[in-house]
């Protein structure tokens, strides 16, 4: 009998132990992890990845671009500097001259020459003048017109040749200053008579053409000059800066007065024209010359 109550008391121990196992199991095992279970927390475990490795990776592409961003840029630039270089670009360039580049228009007093009037002159001074009509440039004194011929034989003897001159550049330059040129136009203005002007204007640009001379040298033509405002001293002349100028246009007639004759007369006779032929000493004088 007490056999059988120790196996009762066994067998319901046993049981009992049993159960308190089972349930302790079924603490762990309340969610079972069947297949469908494991890859839904899988794609949890996806969706919920830490955003610092996405951002990081983001942070990448945007450098990347940046640095694509950056060297399209330079390559930008460098090509917009061989544009530049090369004259190619369609970049409005910045206008870079300077007023001292840009030449001042002139503004001149226009003026022709009474085709019934005519130089005077002679060929001892190669000097031709004519006077300017009242109220065209001064109101005090005369105003005078200066045409100069400067053409000498290879023996010395003046003459007057035809053509057509270049005022500005004619004979190398000589024709651009009152103390070389061969061709001369000037024009006084206000003149005295102890040979001053209040002003002196002197060929600038322009062209005389000389023709019809005969054998007393008197001759005629054209000229279209600009004459610029100028210092003279002595025979050098020296533009004047911002200063005024005159504009002619005209036909002109020259009378040549005297001409020089010294053909079998001593040194230091009178040449016919106001000077001396030949070289002569007298007062203290080395030589006369009658040019």
């Amino acid at each position: 009998m007490k056999n059988l109550s120790k196996f009762i008391f066994l067998l319901v121990f046993a049981i009992v132990s049993a159960s308190c196992g089972d349930k302790k199991e079924s603490v762990y095992d309340e969610y079972p992890a069947d297949d469908d279970s494991v890859n839904r927390i899988q794609e949890d475990t996806d969706k919920t990845e830490p955003s610092s490795d996405k951002d990081s990776d983001n942070q990448a592409d945007e450098q990347d671009k940046d640095a694509e961003n950056s060297d399209e840029d330079s390559n930008n630039a460098v090509e917009d500097e061989d544009e530049l270089e090369n004259g190619d670009s369609d970049i409005i360039q910045p206008d870079e001259t300077t007023d001292e580049d840009t030449e001042k228009p002139l503004n001149c007093t226009g003026f022709s020459l009474d085709p019934n009037d005519e130089l005077t002159g002679d060929l001892r001074s190669r000097t031709y003048t004519i006077k300017i009509a009242d109220g065209i440039l001064g109101n005090s004194n005369e105003d005078i017109l200066e045409l100069r011929i400067d053409h000498v034989r290879s023996e010395g003897d003046p003459y007057i040749a035809d053509g057509t001159y270049d005022l500005a550049t004619g004979h190398n330059g000589r024709n651009s200053n009152y103390w070389t040129c061969w061709e001369c136009i000037s024009v006084y203005q206000d003149y005295t008579s102890n040979n001053d002007s209040k002003k002196f204007y002197f060929q600038n640009s322009g062209t005389i053409t000389i023709n019809k001379v005969d054998s007393d040298y008197n001759f005629g033509g054209y000229f279209s000059a600009v004459l610029i405002e100028s210092k003279l001293e002595g025979f050098w002349s020296t533009p004047i800066e911002d200063g005024d100028c005159v504009e002619i246009e005209t036909d002109f007639e020259a009378r040549t007065l005297c001409v020089p004759d010294c053909s079998d007369k001593e040194n230091g006779e009178s040449d016919g024209c106001g000077g001396t032929c030949g070289t002569c000493e007298e007062e203290g004088e080395d030589e006369c010359d009658s040019n």
